[in-house]
This record gives C-alpha cells, sequence and structure tokens, in this order.
C-alpha cells in the first residue's frame, strides 16, 4: 500500500470575511461539491464560495431560519438544505448568468421532527431525509421552472426507525440509514422497499455509518470499533481501532502548520463513538467527532492517521480527497487534504516550506520517484531545495543533502536514460 499524509491548507479566512464585522451572524453548517463550497448560516442565508479561489460568487437569502443541513446534488447543480422541518432545494446557477431559485419547497407536518440527515441518489433526481423521530423520507426532485411548494406525508415515509437518525448514505439503488441504536439498509424499490437490520446487538449514542462503490457497510459501534458488513446485513469482520489509535498523532504536513511530533509522551488507547464516516480518496474511511478526525484503511487494516489539531468540530464536509470542517465557534474553518508524499513534498516546496519538504522527502525517500503529473516533484525542484537549504543552513541540511538527494539524483537520471534509450517502434 502507497502512503499517504494529511495536509492542512491551513484556517480560510477568506471564507469568514462575509460575517467578519458581524457579531450576529454565524456560520452552522458546510457542504462541499467539485466547484463550489456552501456555508448555511443562522440568519438563513447560503454563502456559496468557489471552491478553489474562495472567492464568494452568490448569495442565497432563505427567511425560513437558521440553516441546519447543507447538501450539493452529485454534479453540484443543486443544492438542498434543512431548516428545522423544512427541506429546501435550490438551483443555485453560481456559474451561470441565470438568477438562482428555489426548486422545491417541502414542509413537515406534526408527526415529523427536526430534520437531521439528508443524502440525495446517485443520479440526483430523489433526497432522502431522516429525523429525530425516526423517520426516513424519500422526494422526487424534478427540475421546473416555477418554484413547487408541498407538505410532507404519510406516503413519503419508506421506513420508520426506532431511534433518531444520524447519518443518511445512497449507493446504487440501496440506502444506508444510520441510527442511534442499530444501522440498516434499505433497498429502494418502485412498490416496496425492503429493510434489512446490520448486525443483531444494538448501540445506544451518535453513531454514523457509509457505503463505499463496492456496496460494503461501515457502521461505528462503542468502544472504537467499526463493523464491516454486507448488503444482507451480515457482519463480516470487527475492526478494533482502540488499541490502534494508541499511538501519537499524525504528522499534519502544510502551509499553516509545522511538521512536528509530539515528542515522548506515552498514548493510551482510546474508546471513542464516531459521529458520521465518509469514504474518501475510494478506499479510506474518514471519521471524526467533535475533537477529532481519524482515518482508517480497511482494506489493509491499518490506521492511516489521527489528529486532535482541530477542536470543536461542528460540521465536516468532504469531495474526494479533500474535506473542510467548520469548528464550533462558527468563526474559524479548516481545510485538509489526503495526499501522497508526492504531492504534499510539491505543495510544501511551492510554499517554500522547504524544511517540512526535506523532512517529508527524509521521512518518505521511496516515495520520491519521476511522474508525468505536474504536481510532483522534479529533478530541477529537487536541486532547487538543495540549494535553499544550503543557503539557509537549516538543520535537515547534511542528512538531505548528503544522504537522500544524491540517491534521488540517481533515480530520476536513470528514469531519463531509460526513456532516451528507447528505440521508436511502429506496430502494424
Amino acid at each position: 500500500m502507497d502512503p499517504v499524509v494529511l495536509f492542512n491548507y491551513g484556517r480560510v479566512d477568506a471564507l469568514l470575511e462575509p460575517i467578519r464585522l458581524s457579531t450576529r451572524v454565524k456560520y452552522t453548517t458546510l457542504a462541499v461539491s467539485s466547484q463550489h463550497l456552501a456555508l448555511g448560516a443562522n440568519t438563513g442565508a447560503v454563502y456559496c464560495f468557489d471552491r478553489r479561489q474562495l472567492r464568494l460568487r452568490r448569495l442565497l437569502a432563505n427567511k425560513e431560519g437558521s440553516i441546519s443541513r447543507l447538501l450539493f446534488s452529485p454534479g453540484g447543480r443543486l443544492l438542498a438544505l434543512t431548516v428545522q422541518k423544512t427541506l429546501i432545494v435550490w438551483d443555485h446557477n453560481v456559474d451561470g448568468r441565470a438568477k438562482p431559485r428555489r426548486v422545491k419547497i417541502v414542509i413537515g407536518d406534526g408527526k415529523d421532527g427536526i430534520i437531521t440527515a439528508i443524502s440525495w441518489d446517485d443520479r440526483g433526481i430523489r433526497l432522502f431525509t431522516g429525523d429525530d423521530r425516526g423517520n426516513v423520507k424519500q422526494m422526487s426532485i424534478a427540475k421546473s421552472k416555477i418554484e413547487s411548494r408541498i407538505q410532507m406525508k404519510d406516503s413519503d415515509v419508506i421506513y420508520r426507525a426506532d431511534s433518531p437518525v444520524v447519518q443518511l448514505d445512497h449507493r446504487q439503488g440501496r440506502l444506508l440509514v444510520s441510527t442511534r441504536t442499530q444501522c440498516h439498509i434499505i433497498e429502494l424499490q418502485p412498490i416496496k422497499c425492503s429493510v434489512t437490520t446490520v448486525g443483531s446487538k444494538p448501540r445506544d449514542g451518535v453513531f454514523g455509518g457509509c457505503l463505499n462503490d463496492a456496496l460494503t457497510i461501515y457502521t461505528a459501534r462503542p468502544g472504537s470499533r467499526i463493523w464491516e458488513a454486507d448488503v444482507g446485513g451480515h457482519v463480516k469482520s470487527t475492526h478494533q481501532l482502540k488499541g490502534l489509535l494508541a499511538v501519537a498523532p499524525a504528522v499534519i504536513w502544510g502551509t499553516k502548520s509545522d511538521g512536528v511530533e509530539d515528542g515522548g509522551r506515552v498514548w493510551e488507547p482510546q474508546s471513542l463513538s464516531f459521529h458520521e464516516l465518509h469514504v474518501i480518496k475510494k478506499r479510506h474511511l474518514l471519521m471524526w467527532q467533535p475533537n477529532g478526525v481519524y482515518i482508517f484503511d480497511p482494506l489493509s487494516v491499518q490506521l492511516i492517521g489521527w489528529t486532535n489539531q482541530f477542536h470543536d468540530i461542528f460540521s465536516l464536509s468532504c469531495y474526494e480527497h479533500e474535506f473542510f470542517i467548520l469548528h464550533e465557534s462558527a468563526k474559524s474553518v479548516s481545510h485538509l487534504a489526503v495526499l501522497s508524499p508526492q504531492e504534499t513534498a510539491y505543495l510544501l516546496f511551492r510554499h517554500e516550506k522547504y524544511s517540512d519538504c526535506a523532512q517529508l522527502i527524509l521521512r518518505y525517500p521511496d516515495s520520491i520517484k519521476p511522474a508525468e503529473s505536474r504536481r510532483y516533484m522534479t529533478l530541477d525542484m529537487l536541486s532547487q531545495l538543495k540549494e535553499q537549504l544550503l543557503a539557509l543552513d537549516l538543520k535537515v541540511c547534511h542528512a538531505f543533502c548528503y544522504t537522500i538527494h544524491p540517491r534521488l539524483q540517481q533515480r530520476y537520471q536513470h528514469r531519463v536514460h531509460c526513456v532516451v534509450s528507447l528505440k521508436p517502434a511502429f506496430f502494424l
């Protein structure tokens, strides 16, 4: 397995600029897509930013109240948000000239609870909600030119759980429902949905769950455990993370933090309940609870790392290998990624973090290889790094310049020699 590391882009202050001068306005939740980042506020407003440049592109006004949940549809065209018992869907048109418009408003009735979880289907035409009374509902989201305002009905309910819904996740016609007591998998059918409970032992607490593309179920259990199950509800294995967490927090590399380890401290096993689980970088599990982020590889049964550097986590949203954290103070947002050492070295070099870049290469020398990607270290960059270390007289200078750099130089030059030596060939 190729190693991966945590990279911290830092606290993204540009996201706080729209509310900086107000003591009353606070962010309450966030969501990320391939192009955009949305932050909901207690005023009912949703601030839509360009994800790369972090520029405010659109402000969506809602009069219903404080935003509690946000979720982009697959592809990012639609944005669902919740306010207490109300679900609102926007066609935000962030990148277009057309004005944003509300596609649908769904209002809960007296039997409904406060919405605690939402999930889109794979095509972005159905939306699922779960509430604090255990009701799981589905709604069709049809694109229309006029706003559709409807009342939720009992016929929208596809399942009634015996406890509040914590997390929903949809994959390939199946909906995972993780509640405070159990995890269920619903096979969505046109006429009647079938429900299967994962495992047989109940639990009590805030425990999340998710599906991967292979339809493997992962659901949190007490005592830092993760069940791995199939869609038939059969538990295949129990991953015990309590002992694996008896290690120092992972080094966080980045533009706003140094790769410094906590030296000498003995870490005890940690008994935790993971509030939400997400699949990140296609194979890893990203898990969080208010005072920590944890990344686990269930295929190799290895803990990639954990960190307590980010406290008071209130909301977290991820896309591919990146994730954003909203802190409980509502005045702080962090931006992190799970990257290869090669990608991380490139970013550290570009941000002139030469000491950190050298330390990372010293730790993962076998991961620094010639590659075609523009986001990888080149031989010229490695030579420039050596020159910078010599000029700055940094502590890592000797180990990098006289031990690792010659090895890497030989490796890169060998790759170039092999490419040049190839003779042209024609195939018929």
